[in-house]
């Protein structure tokens, strides 16, 4: 069973060893899952319901992806817009298509690793420092990494429920 453990990521700022520690357990949880998930049960979206279980998992990646370059200043590369559908509307959420398990798991774990990357070497000051979220408003890199936890926990539960109607 996997558990919450803060030594292992060394070197990071506290709060970014929070975070990457509550992301890494959470997302132990959500990959259990959906491991015996088909590429129908994952496609589906029941009555009800808005997203499928893969539109909500290419969702939690994307944000990850779409997050960290707005912590590190740079634009997301059109490579990875593609990849993680942040090149199309978001209301509704993009389905993917032809999604699987194997490669819903693999864009989970790249958009985590490029988290890791992007955690590395954060300061205090690098935590305080505002970033522009929509239009009229800004949050700090901290308020971001916190969302980022809530966010995918938010969307766990949906899953959860989604699972009991495929």
């Amino acid at each position: 069973m996997p558990t919450m453990d803060l030594n292992r990521h060394e070197g990071l700022h506290p709060v970014a060893a929070f975070v990457l520690s509550t992301l890494e357990l959470g997302r132990g949880n959500l990959l259990r899952q959906i491991q015996e998930l088909t590429p129908d049960q994952l496609a589906a979206k029941p009555e009800g319901f808005k997203n499928s279980i893969a539109t909500l998992l290419v969702h939690i990646a994307a944000t990850e992806v779409n997050f960290c370059h707005r912590i590190i200043g740079k634009p997301v590369p059109e490579e990875l817009k593609v990849e993680f559908l942040l090149d199309q509307p978001h209301s509704p959420l993009p389905a993917p298509v032809g999604a699987t398990v194997e490669n819903l798991t693999a864009r989970l774990e790249k958009s985590l690793n490029f988290l890791r990357e992007t955690l590395q070497g954060l300061t205090e000051i690098d935590l305080t420092r505002v970033i522009p979220f929509g239009p009229d408003r800004g949050g700090t890199v901290q308020w971001m990494l916190a969302l980022l936890a809530g966010h995918q926990a938010q969307h766990v539960g949906h899953i959860q429920l989604l699972r009991g109607h495929v």
